[in-house]
Order: C-alpha cells, then sequence, then structure tokens
C-alpha cells in the first residue's frame, strides 16, 4: 500500500470506530495522522521505509489496534488490488 491509501483508510476509521484526526503531518518520505478512538490517542501512518502503520502511544491498548488491523484484514484487504 502507498501513502495516498492513508487517507481512503482515515475516512474508513472514522466511518466504522468514529475516529477523530487532526491534520496530517507530510513529508517527503513519510505521512502521519495523528487521531482518537474512544479517547485511545493513536497514529496512522506510511513511511518509505515501512509501509502502512497503525499505532496506539500506550500497550495497554494494543486491543484497539487489532480491531482495526482485523477489520482492515477482513473487509478491505479482501478487496484491494494494487494497481498493475
Amino acid at each position: 500500500m502507498e501513502a495516498e491509501h492513508i487517507f481512503e483508510m482515515a475516512t474508513i476509521l472514522e466511518k466504522e470506530f468514529n475516529a477523530v484526526f487532526k491534520m496530517p503531518i507530510n513529508g517527503f518520505d513519510a505521512v502521519f495522522m495523528n487521531f482518537e478512538i474512544s479517547g485511545v490517542k493513536m497514529l496512522l501512518g506510511w513511511a518509505i521505509w515501512s509501509g502502512v502503520f497503525v499505532m496506539c502511544r500506550n500497550s495497554k491498548n494494543n486491543d484497539v489496534v487489532e480491531k482495526i488491523k482485523t477489520f482492515f484484514e477482513d473487509e478491505y484487504l479482501k478487496n484491494y488490488s494494487p494497481e498493475e
């Protein structure tokens, strides 16, 4: 997945998880978006060296990351086909 996909993912997170996003931080080789779900502070991003990622700021909230991962694996990625 490329950097432009995080904006689509942000829209899905807003709809499916009621995520509230702050303005993105864009760089030459990375894009980051801080957001919250039910008070849990999180980060959605893309970097040239890692690809797309979602993380929480506190490991005690890893269950939220796992729910997002499961959702995207089950609902999004099964229909995703990268451009040839």
